[in-house]
């Protein structure tokens, strides 16, 4: 499918192979796909806006990458379907009506798709950015969710959950031998992600924002990502200082679709960080791809187009990128020397705690 992936860039003409492969398969033939309720064909959720569309050249890069993920995702779910029946028939296992009803469920929310009543209703009303894979989310970090499955799709769903653990963790620890940041505290919105400078990488395919959110509901403490101070969202937190259900209306909020929080933004004129914003450029950003955005922000960071660009790859292959924090910060730390206003000293656990001229507390 991933090989595919680039060729389905052709657009509606591809969208159209793809869908006619699908169709001419046996168990597509025979029903077992309508019947598994397994989530291919035209059921992808509608787009916040058709702006994109419009607008010259970017309109056909953004229909054709519109129609490439698409295609990538029903083959996807289509494959792994066939190969789950088709290892229970080599076993000589029988599926009834219920296994394969629990195996569509499982692949629909380990592509994305999660399904539930509310999370229909919430779909249609097209006020928060991708409820369905949100729910999917939280379908595969939910016990419950795998003690209801079928025990053939259960073990699958196992076996997929382990295997998609050992790689993350894999992949985490290869990065912070190679010298990279990788967080550990799941407090910080910087936990499980790979640190390079101001650039932050997250493989875990948005099932990190939920760990992190639920850490921080259990243990009342919120660590800032840049600074690394820890703080209070308890009864102690101090007059006017965001509490746990601050942090819960926060999280939604950053789910909200485009055009809803570009709405937010212009009736409290600051961004979710508390940035003051301009509503024309908001409103530019609108017909702007995320990944594009992303890329201009670690320019700006870096010094350099071609390493913005270059660093926000990933991003395009469902990795989440983000650049933030004071650029001064990494370069001084590189420049300077003890004793000119600078401190260095390393810890026992190997981490350095440096001080910056102005700085009152240290960082790590």
């Amino acid at each position: 499918s991933f090989v595919d992936l680039a060729r389905q860039f052709g657009g509606k003409p591809v969208m159209d192979e793809v869908n006619a492969e699908i169709l001419s398969r046996p168990n597509a033939v025979n029903g077992k796909y309508a019947q598994a309720k397994l989530a291919i064909g035209n059921i992808e959720e509608q787009f916040p806006t058709s702006l994109p569309e419009k607008i010259p050249l970017v309109g056909r890069a953004y229909k054709a990458s519109e129609a490439a993920f698409t295609a990538f995702q029903y083959r996807s779910r289509a494959d792994v379907f066939d190969k789950v029946l088709a290892d229970a028939e080599d076993a000589g296992v029988k599926l009834d009506v219920k296994a394969i009803d629990s195996l569509s469920k499982f692949i629909n929310s380990a592509s994305g798709r999660g399904d539930g009543n509310v999370t229909r209703q919430v779909s249609k009303l097209q006020v928060l950015f991708s409820p369905r894979l949100w729910k999917s989310r939280l379908d595969v970090l939910n016990p419950g969710y795998y003690a209801r499955l079928d025990p053939v799709a259960r073990k699958y769903a196992l076996e997929t959950a382990g295997a998609f653990a050992s790689i993350a963790t894999t992949v985490l620890g290869l990065a912070a031998l190679a010298g990279a940041d990788v967080g550990t505290d799941p407090r910080s919105a910087d936990f499980a992600k790979v640190k390079t400078g101001n650039t932050r990488y997250d493989i875990l395919g948005g099932l990190q924002q939920n760990i992190r959110l639920a850490a921080q509901l259990a243990t009342g403490e919120k660590i800032n990502s840049e600074t690394g101070k820890i703080q209070d969202l308890g009864p102690e937190r101090g007059f006017g200082k965001p509490s746990r259900l601050d942090l819960l209306y926060q999280f939604i909020e950053n789910k909200e679709n485009p055009v809803v929080a570009y709405g937010t933004k212009v009736l409290r004129q600051t961004d979710a960080a508390g940035n003051p914003i301009n509503p024309a450029t908001e409103a530019l950003k609108l017909g702007i791809p995320l990944t594009a955005q992303g890329a201009y922000e670690t320019a700006k960071d870096q010094g350099s187009l071609a390493k913005g660009i270059a660093m926000n790859i990933p991003g395009t292959f469902g990795v989440g990128v983000q650049t933030y924090g004071e650029k001064g910060q990494t370069k001084a730390k590189a420049s300077a020397a003890p004793g000119e206003g600078y401190s260095l000293e390393q810890q026992d656990d190997g981490k350095y705690v440096y001080k910056l001229p102005g700085d009152e507390k240290p960082h790590v």
